[in-house]
């Protein structure tokens, strides 16, 4: 095992640890943003026709590999129910996700890990299965992570495909202008972070410090770790 020169990091759950989540809070934030409202569309109606959305994308084989951007969904979700807005769809965007989230903080010790990272030189970047968009995901991570830019942060809905497809991970190579060997890939999620990385030949880390899920183990080979301070452990003897 050698020191990579580039380390990949997974977004939620392993950057940060969003612990709250209240759609209907940030579906109210939006519509106060509105310039009309329906008589009768509420929050709730938001909530239920978007879940709804999201069961239809699913049954058409949407989420298991491919994304559906933000942009799109909002667009669609507020056409229908005949909410109408002036504010652009990516400033809708940024109400919705940054009041969605009621409590979002750095997993433990990851601003040391990162500190030590640009100490000895390593790159960092992030790629994320989310709906929302790079350019959201980049100011939200900065606005809780203020002392530390990544390199890139690379949204499954400006790319198309997701993790674990190996697109993806193609894509985060090309960005990084590294052959697979020189990238480590650190997520929770088994398959999508672990397996889908490992086929890609990276070395793959299953950090589950903040979030314990219910999942199958990876069946690639992978480094565990449950605390940062273990990978700072291991990357300082290489």
């Amino acid at each position: 095992m050698k020191q990579p020169k580039m380390i990949l990091f997974d977004y939620g759950q392993t950057l940060l640890d969003e612990k709250v989540i209240n759609p209907l809070a940030a579906n109210q934030a939006v519509l106060d943003h509105a310039d009309y409202v329906p008589d009768g569309v509420t929050a709730q109606t938001v909530r239920e026709t978007a879940l709804s959305m999201t069961q239809d994308i699913s049954a058409c084989g949407g989420f298991p590999t491919l994304e559906v951007h933000e942009h799109m969904f909002q667009r669609y979700l507020y056409d229908l129910l005949g909410v109408r807005f002036s504010i652009p769809a990516d400033e809708i965007e940024w109400i919705f996700g940054s009041t969605h989230y009621e409590v979002a903080v750095p997993t433990p010790y990851l601003l040391e890990l990162l500190a030590q990272l640009r100490e000895a030189g390593i790159r960092s970047a992030v790629v994320s299965n989310i709906t929302f968009s790079g350019d959201f995901l980049r100011r939200h991570i900065e606005a809780h992570i203020p002392d530390h830019r990544f390199e890139f942060v690379l949204a499954s809905s400006d790319y198309v495909f997701k993790k674990p497809h190996p697109r993806i991970f193609q894509m985060a190579l090309r960005k990084a202008g590294l052959s697979a060997q020189d990238v480590w890939f650190c997520g929770d999620n088994a398959l999508c972070d672990v397996d889908g990385s490992a086929r890609m030949g990276m070395q793959a880390v299953w950090y589950q410090g903040a979030v314990k899920h219910e999942q199958e183990p990876p069946q690639k080979e992978h480094l565990y770790v449950d605390d940062w301070r273990q990978l700072m452990d291991i990357l300082s003897t290489l």
